[in-house]
């Protein structure tokens, strides 16, 4: 979200729109730290921690972004359906901040586990493993909403916004 408090109040005078904003990043969990921000490849600089609630941290940052006009274009944010927020993934393997590629990589460590490793699958299921179904059930719930969207957007190249009828999002 932008930082209210860390911007110039002249950018919301009319002036020309600025080529650099102020956010504040929100981790719920408190458990990332400013390093990893740091190296996520994001437009990001001048990282400073907000004194913090208890239950999370924030940061206030930087956003460069001289060839847009909103400091929300320049971040690979990531809009769900589920909220009205979006939110910054952060990469798991180097660089790579596409959602898409993340959850395919992620069902495709699924079928691995539960076509070859059998065994260990039923532990998941049934065993000694099974806090971690609740898991990858919502994980695939989620997958099953959200990444034919997803490709839909990509391959069409626009917007696309699918609710209930009688949803307030719509």
């Amino acid at each position: 979200m932008m930082d209210m408090e860390a911007n110039s109040p002249l950018a919301f005078n009319h002036q020309p729109v600025p080529k650099s904003t102020y956010i504040q990043l929100v981790d719920r969990s408190g458990r990332i730290a400013q390093p990893r921000l740091e190296s996520a490849g994001w437009p990001i600089a001048e990282f400073s921690r907000i004194p913090d609630t208890p239950k999370c941290q924030i940061f206030r940052a930087r956003v460069d972004h001289p060839e847009n006009n909103y400091w929300s274009e320049a971040l690979p944010t990531h809009q769900s359906p589920f909220e009205n927020s979006g939110a910054l993934i952060l990469p798991p393997l180097s660089d790579l901040n596409e959602y898409r590629v993340i959850a395919m990589a992620v069902l495709y460590a699924l079928s691995i586990l539960v076509r070859y490793m059998p065994h260990t699958w039923r532990r998941v299921e049934g065993g000694d493993l099974d806090q971690h179904l609740a898991l990858v059930k919502t994980a695939l719930g989620v997958f099953e909403r959200i990444l034919p969207q997803e490709f839909l957007e990509a391959i069409t190249g626009e917007r696309v916004v699918a609710t209930q009828p009688g949803s307030l999002l719509g």
